[in-house]
């Protein structure tokens, strides 16, 4: 895959600016054979948010996996180049205290942009630092 392993920093940000939630996870003992079969031999799943079999992200050491209603987006953390608040769709559907965000916008990879589904609260914005840290290390 060619990515540097941060997992251990991965964890640490997630855990100081963050937390787990209801349906967030670190290193997570449960997880279905069929989201299994999605990793390459070397990855593990760090970070997990599971509402549903069709809403779900994970961050692995070395990539990010979401499935919303259907939509699947996967993303080497070598591809990130910048992370927001995802704030005009939050604004647009009336959410307007940050502690109730649940998108965090990605730009990755030659311009391409994806918004990704997380939990309100601590696992948002341990989640957004995470993935703030990663666009970062690629930018140096």
């Amino acid at each position: 895959m060619g990515n540097k392993d941060y997992s251990s920093i991965i964890l640490s940000i997630f855990k100081r600016k963050g937390g787990e939630g209801k349906y967030t996870k670190i290193l997570p003992q449960e997880v279905s054979a069929n989201i299994l079969s999605e990793l390459e031999s070397n990855e593990e799943i760090l970070i997990f948010y599971y509402k549903n079999k069709v809403n779900y992200l994970l961050i692995t050491n070395f990539r990010l996996f979401q499935l919303h209603e259907g939509d699947r987006i996967i993303v080497n953390h070598r591809e990130l180049k910048s992370i927001y608040p995802a704030m005009y769709e939050e604004f647009s559907d009336g959410v307007l205290d940050m502690k109730l965000f649940t998108r965090i916008k990605l730009f990755y990879n030659n311009n391409y942009s994806c918004v990704v589904y997380i939990e309100e609260g601590e696992p948002f914005s341990g989640i957004l630092q995470v993935l703030s840290f990663l666009a970062n290390q690629n930018n140096e």
